[in-house]
C-alpha cells in the first residue's frame, strides 16, 4: 500500500470515528439568550442597564469594548504595540553585563474580541458576553474583517464555519491552548466532519465556541453613524427597547418648583414626534440621571445635558417656531433659545426654564401624585374587565374607555370569537407553548418577559409560580387567583408548574398582538 492509500485509509478511519461517535454535545450554557443580539432604542431607554441586568441575572463572565469612528480590526481583535521593558544589556561581541535597562519592545496586545474569545475557550462550562458599545458607530465591515464568517452559528451554537487566522493570531492562540483539554472535543468535530478542535487548540483555525455571547447596543438618532450592511444585520438578533415610565418617581427642579421627569418626557416626545415623525430621536427615562440621594435633576444639569440635546441635535434641524419656545413675558426675545437658559456667571436661569415647562404642560410631582386611579382593592370592581387609566385629560379618557370605565373591545383569535384581552393573551401564549413543548420555565419567562405587560404590571409577573403568588403583596393577595385561575395551571419541561396573568387592558395589549402577529398569526378586533 502506497504512501496516498494510507493517507486515505486514515481520512476514512477518522471520519468513520467522527460518525460513529457517542458523545453528545450539549446545547450552549443559556440556550434561551440569543448568542448575538442588538439591544437599540432611543437614548437614554436602559439598554445598557438591560443587558448589565441579564449579565447579573445569569452569572455571566463579560468583556467589554465600545466602537468609534476610528475603531479598526486590530483594535477590535489585537495587534502589536510597543512597551517598556527591562531587558539584558550586551557589551561587545554580545557579552552579557548583567545590568539591565528598559527599552521599547513591541508585543501582541489583545483586544476585546481576543480575550473574550480565548477566555470562553479555556472555560466551557461558564457563559461569557463581549457587549460591544455603540456599534453603529464604527465600520463593522472593517472591525470585524474575516470574523463576519464566525458570526454564523449552528443549532449548538458555535460558528457554522470556521475562518483561518493570521500568524500572529495563530502564535497567539497556540501558547494559551497548546495544553487545554476541549470537553466533548468528538461532538465538536462531528459538527464539520473534520477534527477542528486541532486546529482551534494549535491556533490553525478559529470558531466561536457556544457559551461566546456577542451582544451591542446602539441609540437610533446617532449622527454620522456607518451604514450596517444587511448580512450583517441578518446575523443577529435585534431587540427594541421601548421609551416607558421607570417609575423612580425622579424630578426636574426649577425655582423651588419639582417637576416631574416623566411627565416631561412624555410632553416632549410628542413635540419630537410632531417635529421629526420619526422616534428615532425621541428621549428615554434614563437619559438625564437624578441624583440618588433625592432623585432631583438640578436645573444645571437639565440644561447641561437635556436642553442642549433638544436644541442641536433634535429642532436645530426643524426649527423653533413651535410654540413650547414662546416666551410671551420677552417682547424683546419673543423666541427661547438655547443661550436664554443661562446667566452671565454660566449658571441656569430657572426662570426661563420655568417658561418651557409650563409651555409643554409638564405637571409637578404634587399633580402627578394627586390622579386618582381605579382601586384594586374595590369589591365591586371586575376584574376580568378591569382597565387602570393613568389620566386626567378627558380627552383622552374618552378615546380610551367606555361610559362605566372599562374597555369592552373583544377579539378572535385561533378560531375562538368575542375573547376579552386577558382570555386573548392566555390562549396566544397557550397556542405557543403547545408549539414548544421542550421549552423549560426559564425560556418560558425569558420568552414573555414582565416587561411585555408594561406599567400594568401586578402580582410579580406575566408567568409565575405559586410561590410568587404567596410573596404578592397583601393587598392583592385576595386577588391573586383572579389574575391566575386555577384552570390556567401549566407545567414547563423541567417540571416546574406555573400559572399566566389574563391582567391585559388597553395599555398593553398590543404587546401580546405583536407577538401573535409575528409568528404569522392573526388577531381580530370585534367592536
Amino acid at each position: 500500500m502506497g504512501y496516498y492509500d494510507q493517507s486515505i485509509m486514515k481520512d476514512l478511519e477518522q471520519l468513520e470515528k467522527l460518525l460513529t461517535s457517542k458523545e453528545q454535545l450539549p446545547n450552549n450554557n443559556l440556550p434561551f439568550l440569543p448568542l448575538q443580539q442588538i439591544i437599540y432604542g432611543a437614548p437614554g431607554t436602559g439598554k445598557s442597564f438591560s443587558v448589565e441586568e441579564s449579565i447579573k441575572k445569569y452569572c455571566m463572565k463579560e468583556i467589554r469594548t465600545t466602537f468609534h469612528p476610528d475603531s479598526d480590526y486590530s483594535t477590535f481583535v489585537g495587534t502589536y504595540k510597543p512597551q517598556m521593558e527591562l531587558v539584558d544589556v550586551y557589551g561587545a561581541q554580545g557579552v552579557a553585563t548583567g545590568r539591565k535597562e528598559k527599552k521599547i519592545v513591541y508585543k501582541y496586545s489583545r483586544q476585546a474580541f481576543l480575550q473574550a474569545y480565548i477566555s470562553a475557550w479555556k472555560n466551557m462550562e461558564t457563559p461569557y458576553v463581549l457587549v460591544i458599545e455603540e456599534i453603529n458607530r464604527g465600520n463593522c465591515a472593517q472591525i470585524f474583517g474575516d470574523l463576519f464568517q464566525l458570526l454564523d452559528r449552528n443549532d449548538k451554537g458555535f460558528s457554522s464555519y470556521y475562518i483561518t487566522p493570521d500568524i500572529d493570531i495563530t502564535q497567539e492562540l497556540n501558547d494559551e491552548f497548546s495544553n487545554l483539554s476541549i470537553p466533548n472535543a468528538n461532538a465538536i468535530n462531528d459538527l464539520y466532519m473534520e477534527d477542528v478542535v486541532s486546529g482551534v487548540k494549535n491556533g490553525t483555525k478559529m470558531i466561536l465556541p457556544n457559551n461566546l455571547y456577542i451582544w451591542a447596543t446602539m441609540n437610533t438618532s446617532d449622527q454620522s453613524l456607518f451604514p450596517i450592511d444587511s448580512a450583517f444585520k441578518r446575523r443577529w438578533d435585534w431587540k427594541y427597547v421601548p421609551i416607558s415610565n421607570a417609575k423612580l418617581g425622579w424630578v426636574v427642579c426649577v425655582n423651588g418648583i419639582r417637576y416631574d421627569w416623566w411627565s416631561f418626557v412624555e410632553e416632549i416626545n410628542k413635540e419630537i414626534g410632531d417635529a421629526t415623525h420619526s422616534e428615532d430621536k425621541k428621549l428615554g427615562y434614563f437619559f438625564c440621571r437624578a441624583k440618588n440621594d433625592d432623585n432631583t435633576i438640578s436645573a444645571d444639569k437639565f440644561v447641561g445635558k437635556v436642553l442642549f440635546y433638544i436644541y442641536n441635535d433634535v429642532f436645530r434641524d426643524y426649527g423653533f417656531d413651535r410654540s413650547i419656545f414662546k416666551d410671551e413675558n420677552d417682547k424683546e426675545n419673543p423666541v427661547l433659545m438655547f443661550k436664554d437658559f443661562f446667566m452671565p456667571d454660566g449658571k441656569a436661569r430657572e426662570e426661563k426654564i420655568k417658561v418651557l415647562m409650563d409651555n409643554l404642560h409638564v405637571k409637578t410631582e404634587a399633580e402627578v401624585a394627586s390622579v386618582s386611579v381605579v382601586n384594586i382593592d374595590d369589591p365591586n370592581t371586575e376584574i376580568e374587565e378591569y382597565e387602570e387609566v393613568e389620566t386626567t385629560d378627558e380627552n383622552v379618557v374618552n378615546e380610551l374607555i367606555n361610559i362605566d370605565g372599562n374597555d369592552h373591545t373583544k377579539y378572535s383569535f385561533n378560531g375562538i370569537d368575542n375573547l376579552g384581552k386577558g382570555e386573548l393573551a392566555v390562549k396566544i401564549i397557550e397556542k405557543y407553548l403547545s408549539e414548544h413543548e421542550e421549552m423549560t420555565y426559564q425560556s418560558i419567562k425569558d420568552t414573555f418577559p414582565d416587561s411585555m405587560m408594561g406599567n400594568q404590571l401586578k402580582l410579580r409577573g406575566l408567568i409565575v409560580t405559586e410561590n410568587d403568588i404567596a410573596d404578592a403583596p397583601y393587598s392583592y393577595k385576595k386577588k391573586a387567583y383572579g389574575f391566575f385561575k386555577a384552570e390556567r395551571h401549566y407545567k414547563s419541561s423541567d417540571g416546574v408548574e406555573f400559572y399566566i396573568s389574563n391582567y391585559w387592558n388597553i395599555t398593553n395589549i398590543q404587546s401580546i398582538i405583536d407577538f401573535a402577529e409575528k409568528q404569522g398569526w392573526k388577531v381580530e378586533t370585534i367592536k
